[in-house]
């Protein structure tokens, strides 16, 4: 089973670009996965991590065909939006990009994961702007879910949870991108969704 990660910084885990093993699927929450399905079920499962830093929808609309549809993959797990909100992208064109997307990826199966972001120090009078349209693209994407049918990752209510565990900081260090124990949540927030797809 081809199992292909896509979307920004937070999928990209700082990949590496060669045939290294230890690298290739980046220091994040895709590493995570991988590292437990291959051990737990030996070559049953084949993962490419496709994350681009810094990547939004109607960018990674420009690389989608060479980097999504033409690896073929039988489950496709996508996570992208924070991006979408710095980038001013309206709600109606992210929705639209996300359908144009999938669209184009009829025969895999799809798991969606809900994008996030907390505000910084370094966020400027933008901030509410930004954070409205990231509330907004996380029920478009909870929206997409229901309408086709797939997998559907929450990962604002996990966070929440953890945040009254420890500080935000300690698993979001800056607002985005998540510290190895926010990848872990994110890791297990996946695993038990995608669960019943994985192994039906």
């Amino acid at each position: 089973m081809r199992i292909l990660f896509q979307g920004d910084s937070i999928t990209d885990g700082n990949r590496g670009r060669t045939e290294d093993p230890n690298h290739i699927l980046g220091h994040g929450y895709v590493f995570n996965i991988g590292s437990f399905l291959g051990a737990e079920y030996p070559q049953k499962f084949e993962f490419f991590n496709r994350g681009e830093s810094g990547d939004y929808t109607t960018k990674l609309l420009g690389r989608w065909h060479k980097e999504t549809v033409a690896l073929n993959p039988d489950v496709l797990s996508l996570m992208i939006g924070v991006n979408d909100s710095t980038q001013g992208i309206t709600p109606k064109r992210y929705e639209d990009v996300m359908n144009m997307l999938l669209d184009d990826v009829p025969n895999a199966k799809v798991i969606l994961m809900e994008p996030f972001r907390y505000r910084n120090q370094q966020d400027d009078s933008t901030w509410e702007a930004q954070s409205k349209r990231i509330r907004a693209y996380q029920q478009i994407v909870r929206k997409i879910a229901a309408e086709r049918k797939t997998v559907f990752v929450p990962l604002v209510c996990e966070f929440e949870a953890a945040f009254e565990k420890a500080p935000r900081n300690y698993w979001i260090w800056d607002g985005i991108h998540p510290t190895y124990s926010g990848h872990q949540l994110i890791s297990r927030a996946w695993l038990k969704a995608a669960e019943p797809l994985l192994f039906a």
